[in-house]
């Protein structure tokens, strides 16, 4: 990839204009993937998301979390010994009804410290609708604008609290492990908006971060810092990877997610309501990376153009199980949109501003591309009771059995949980599923798949049954 020349921009969140990007008339396609079963492997104990599947192929993403050599079998076919912090996927046709020994192993030479069975049936019953609640883990904090999990402890929540500081819920404690207050400007959409770990935490510590710096009308950084043994930050370790101009002081983006390629997605807004830019004219100029999303090295810097045509991509979401990238562009006046597209394909164009989810602005001023050149979202919705699409998860929690594979997302104003399923380059099933939460600005999930979700109030919960 060849470095950016350019400097970006990006998308935010706080005012209710959280604003996003549509599109137009050609669809991305995919084929119909075998069930994923992510299997998450701990020095030798593990987890699976699901252990009844159907006759057929399915797909096992093996995960270790742990500290040792980890490795899964199932079937007679196993993964290769896994270092902590990597996963590998284990592709097993099963020809007939049946149940069927896995086991997780660690160590070398290898021990079998855990054993148990799966279950394949001729025919998958339809898995009744459960009862779902929100656990609340903390309150009063500030606006919070990320949830990220610890890779190597599900027990270790961080939270960004868009001020510039982040705190760590371990249990019943609190602890503010890193404070950027003096880098970041957090008046209206501005802050620290994102935050990941490294792919290789457990050998590096590394987690990286975007926020608005206090530079003209707000730079978009994106950073580097290492964790100190007692998970608080070192400064001395902080490494700037991109720093991006912008003309105006919103429309953000904010969110990062590595995919499995190792690379980072960084999604940028078009950085301007039109007070100084005609609206949207960044997000089809291909020379300018803003209204787009970045492909990140962070090994490297390097950076290359992987998405054009978003107005504020306040979330995203990688699903490792199935390689898909889930996008919430928030909207401008009429529509919100969920955009899905594989991280195998690209380069896309979303559309904005020549779209506002599934409608033309015949009136846009700026030059747009034939209508099959654009993505069309797999959703979209009208501002009636909703103003700002809050994106999410996939659903991997094998307690949340009703949910599994279907993608959680939630709006600022309107706060109800939803869900819908992702298949064949569509979204099907869209549903309310009973939680509410108020004012929600991201989700996030853990090692364990245990699914989180933050508001702009200051508020931290736990999705899990109701009984």
């Amino acid at each position: 990839m060849a470095p950016l020349r350019s400097r970006p921009a990006a998308a935010a969140l706080f005012a209710v204009a959280l604003v996003f990007a549509p599109a137009a008339a050609s669809q991305v396609h995919s084929p119909r993937k075998a069930p994923t079963v992510r299997v998450t492997v701990t020095s030798g104990r593990c987890s699976l998301s699901r252990t009844t599947f159907p006759v057929g192929a399915v797909r096992f993403e093996v995960v270790n979390s742990g500290t040792s050599l980890d490795g899964f079998v199932v079937a007679g076919e196993e993964t290769r010994p896994l270092r902590p912090g990597r996963s590998a996927f284990l592709t097993v046709e099963f020809t007939r009804a049946g149940s069927y020994p896995y086991r997780c192993t660690a160590g070398a030479p290898t021990r079998t410290l855990a054993r148990g069975r799966v279950t394949v049936a001729d025919a998958m019953a339809p898995v009744a609708a459960q009862a779902l609640t929100l656990t609340q883990l903390a309150s009063g904090l500030g606006p919070l604008t990320d949830v990220a999990v610890a890779p190597d402890d599900p027990n270790r929540i961080f939270v960004v609290e868009q001020r510039g500081t982040i705190v760590m819920l371990d249990g019943g404690t609190q602890q503010v492990v890193a404070d950027f207050d003096g880098y970041v400007r957090s008046d209206g959409e501005n802050g620290m908006l994102g935050m990941a770990f490294s792919p290789t935490f457990a050998e590096d510590r590394i987690v990286y971060l975007l926020y608005i710096d206090k530079v003209g009308s707000g730079n978009e950084e994106l950073v580097s810092v290492q964790l100190n043994d007692d998970w608080t930050a070192d400064m001395d370790t902080l490494h700037t990877i991109l720093d991006v101009a912008t003309p105006g002081a919103n429309h953000r983006g904010g969110d990062i997610a590595f995919g499995p390629d190792g690379l980072l997605y960084v999604p940028l807004g078009d950085g301007d309501n039109g007070t100084y830019t005609t609206p949207g004219q960044y997000a089809q100029d291909p020379s300018s990376p803003l209204g787009g999303i970045l492909q990140v090295d962070v090994a490297t810097g390097a950076t290359e153009q992987w998405a054009k045509g978003l107005r504020n991509p306040w979330r995203d979401y990688v699903d490792p199980a199935d390689g898909l990238y889930y996008i919430g562009d928030v909207g401008e006046n009429d529509r919100e949109e969920i955009d899905v597209v594989p991280l195998s394909g690209g380069p896309y164009n979303f559309g904005w501003p020549c779209m506002e989810g599934t409608e033309a602005h015949p009136d846009t001023r700026v030059t747009c591309p034939p209508a099959a050149d654009l993505t069309p979202p797999v959703l979209d919705y009208p501002h009636d009771t909703r103003c700002a699409v809050i994106a999410g998860v996939v659903v991997h929690d094998p307690r949340l059995t009703s949910l599994d594979g279907s993608f959680l997302y939630s709006d600022l104003c309107d706060g109800e949980l939803r869900a819908f399923t992702y298949a064949d380059g569509a979204a099907t099933d869209d549903r309310v599923l009973g939680p509410h939460v108020d004012s929600p600005t991201s989700f996030g999930e853990g090692p364990d798949d245990r699914v989180y979700v933050v508001t702009n109030k200051g508020d931290v919960y736990r999705l899990d049954p109701a009984s």
